[in-house]
């Protein structure tokens, strides 16, 4: 099998391609995606046979109720859904541009970070760039980094959930988040009296944040 290059890759690929993919790995199902991009079935066979033969491997395992990504299909639905958010995006900038705007920034943030952090960045940001719009989306921290890596948002206040995640982004502290554990006033852990080790909490059941 020929390497692939980026400029071959470039001057074949379509954007079509990119939401067919997509398409199929939302509702694995053929017929559903063919609909929603409004072609006949055959059609969208075929532009996944010519996706298929082009990339010299399978995308999707062909199932008899569901078409199901390969591991290699994954790796390729992740970069069209970014491809695609990237146009989006580029879309929403110029309308905003052509429509006297200043730009957007989309700015994901745990609950945590919301009332701490944000209020005061966002008005010296606002203080710099008066006209610039900003979006925010509260979520937990593995919702948001998953967003983040498909570009849905620009930067993300929130914890680190894998360490694998350093090698997809560039992370600055911003402070310490303190802990504490709450239990009730006579619980066996107050009553004995001292402070327990972690090996001795790790015995109890535990209610925490997602």
């Amino acid at each position: 099998m020929d390497k692939l290059s980026t400029l071959h890759l470039c001057g074949w690929l379509r954007f079509k391609h990119l939401m067919l993919l997509t398409y199929l790995a939302e509702s694995r199902n053929m017929h559903v995606a063919a609909r929603a991009m409004y072609l006949s079935q055959p059609a969208a066979s075929k532009m996944l046979k010519d996706l298929e033969d082009y990339f010299g491997f399978a995308l999707f395992e062909r199932l008899p109720r569901a078409m199901h990504p390969t591991e290699l299909g994954e790796q390729v639905i992740r970069h069209a859904r970014i491809l695609l958010n990237d146009a989006e995006r580029l879309v929403d900038d110029i309308n905003d541009l052509r429509e006297g705007g200043y730009g957007h920034l989309l700015v994901g943030a745990i609950a945590a970070a919301a009332p701490e952090i944000l209020p005061a960045a966002i008005a010296c940001l606002k203080r710099r760039r008066p006209r610039l719009s900003v979006s925010l989306q509260e979520q937990t921290s593995d919702r948001l980094l998953l967003d983040l890596e498909h570009k849905r948002l620009d930067l993300v206040i929130g914890r680190l959930t894998h360490v694998s995640q350093h090698n997809l982004f560039d992370f600055e502290p911003l402070l310490d988040e303190p802990l504490r554990v709450v239990v009730r006033r006579d619980h066996p852990l107050v009553v004995q009296g001292k402070v327990p080790g972690l090996a001795e909490l790790s015995r109890w059941p535990w209610v925490l944040h997602p």
